[in-house]
């Protein structure tokens, strides 16, 4: 096996500052670890992952095993639990995967198959105050928001069934 190193300082992407990048790969295409780091004014936002490729199956198969976002509007977002994922030409797979912020929770999953969509997305408990970047400082938005995303269709042809729910405050 061997090692990657990449880092990048001082970069723009667009309206996007990126003070610092950092990726390290460590391993064989069969058996690896990722690391990945970006660091901008507004966020930064941390990565690990292990797996490995299967050239038979044509197929990389691993697991997410951390992640955190920390955002100046939405404040800090962190992976509750290691997470599946599968990717393949015209295929992806990803397990439910849940981000939690204090009490409220971010999950979500889905499947990709040959331009099929299925992904599913809730929110739970996540505090109304965390929308307010950006308005008035005499406007402040109260309570919590709850809600469900159903993804499903085709590439060509998406449908998007939304659900909100706003909690009293």
């Amino acid at each position: 096996g061997g090692t990657l190193r990449l880092a990048a300082r001082d970069g723009r992407a667009g309206q996007f500052a990126v003070t610092e990048a950092g990726l390290r790969l460590d391993g064989t295409p069969e058996q690896h670890r990722l690391e990945a780091s970006l660091d901008s004014p507004s966020a930064v936002a941390r990565l690990a992952a292990a797996g490995g490729w299967d050239p038979a199956a044509t197929r990389w198969q691993g697991q997410v095993q951390t992640f955190s976002l920390q955002s100046e509007p939405t404040g800090p977002w962190a992976l509750e639990d290691p997470v599946a994922l599968g990717l393949a030409p015209g295929n992806l797979d990803l397990e439910e995967t849940c981000l939690r912020q204090d009490g409220a929770t971010l999950c979500l999953t889905g499947r990709y198959r040959d331009d099929g969509l299925d992904a599913r997305v809730s929110l739970t408990d996540l505090p109304l105050a965390a929308l307010s970047a950006g308005l008035p400082p005499h406007l402040a938005l109260e309570g919590a928001l709850n809600g469900e995303a159903r993804l499903g269709g085709t590439t060509a042809n998406p449908s998007l069934d939304l659900r909100l729910r706003p909690t009293d405050g």
